[in-house]
């Protein structure tokens, strides 16, 4: 794919999991926000039904969409300007370090020192969430011998009880958010299996 959009990467926590339904399984529509130190604030649409959920995005000048399936763990990735598209495992590290709704399998497989931590239920924009924590134990030794541990809060999720799919995510850098990418607006209902198809005039882009 041409210019291939470097999408800015973080790690987020989320804690999705699979599930059965059909393409006009009930689902949603929201707003998705992202808000990054240093960067301007974003919003675009979110929508998910069943296993699926799609949303665009937009940077360095290209407007990009992602197509996620997660029960046959493959996205598609359009470049809507230029009308091509491409397909990636979602375990892929381009997909689990640039999409927050995949990387939480992908950090802690990478990372054994990182655990989650349920911290609790809480409500988020009208849906019963899970409040999940990832948590680094850092250990200062001398020698052999452990001189100071500290528990280091790397991202949280709150995870919508219903639909398996964070609504919240925040990413740390030290004691303060960096980035916090959140659905708001959230409509359900079924959502037309139209908003997770590839365009008839999209042509496919292969890896090599």
């Amino acid at each position: 794919m041409k210019r291939m959009l470097i999408l800015t990467s973080f790690i987020l926590a989320s804690s999705v999991l699979l599930i059965s339904s059909s393409a006009l399984a009930e689902g949603f529509s929201a707003d998705m926000s992202w808000k990054e130190v240093g960067k301007e604030d974003r919003i675009s649409k979110f929508y998910l039904s069943g296993n699926l959920y799609t949303y665009d995005l937009a940077d360095n000048g290209q407007k990009m969409r992602l197509i996620v399936d997660r029960e046959a763990g493959m996205t598609k990735i359009l470049n809507l300007d230029e009308k091509v598209f491409m397909e990636m495992p979602n375990n892929n590290f381009f997909i689990t370090m640039n999409n927050p709704f995949e990387a939480h399998e992908a950090m802690l497989k990478q990372f054994k020192q990182y655990k989650v931590f349920n911290e609790g239920e809480e409500e988020i924009n009208g849906l019963n969430c899970e409040k999940r924590a990832i948590k680094w134990k850092a250990q200062t030794t001398v020698g052999d011998k452990i001189e100071e541990e500290q528990e280091i809060v790397i991202s949280r999720a709150w995870v919508s009880k219903k639909y398996n799919i964070p609504i919240k995510l925040i990413n740390y850098k030290g004691d303060k958010e960096h980035l916090v990418v959140e659905l708001t607006n959230i409509k359900e209902g079924k959502i037309s299996e139209d908003v997770f198809q590839v365009p008839g005039d999209f042509k496919k882009h292969e890896m090599k």
